[in-house]
């Protein structure tokens, strides 16, 4: 595994890195990381069934101490700490109107009668 952050869980393509396995050192968000002791020793699934003695052999290979020590610190750097959420004011949601996908022109007939669905 490379040194380099990706910022990008290795699950889930589209959701960003919250955490690193502190055995294998993958980056991985917060629904894929496991922490059986405590949040400050996150584990992947597969680290964690591996450490807790389920499977006998791990899918990833253990990193370095030092390098996941490492990057774990780079990883604290690049994630933004969380804000408090920003309040709804009346301007800030646009309005939503219902449009119906099918306008039926005059004349034509609905294609089921609800008054009598089944003929």
């Amino acid at each position: 595994m490379s040194a380099e952050l990706t910022g990008l869980c290795l699950n889930h393509s589209f959701e960003s890195a919250t955490v690193l396995c502190r055995r294998c050192g993958g980056e991985f968000c917060d629904t894929c990381a496991v922490v059986p002791f405590g949040p400050r020793k996150p584990f992947c699934k597969d680290c964690a069934l591996f450490i807790g003695g389920v499977k006998a052999k791990a899918a990833r290979s253990e990193m370095a101490g030092r390098l996941v020590r490492r990057r774990a610190k780079q990883l604290d750097k690049a994630v933004p700490t969380a804000s408090a959420p920003t309040p709804i004011t009346e301007g800030s949601i646009p309005a939503v109107t219902a449009t119906p996908s099918h306008v039926p022109a005059e004349g034509d007939e609905p294609a089921i009668d609800w008054n009598n669905p089944f003929g």
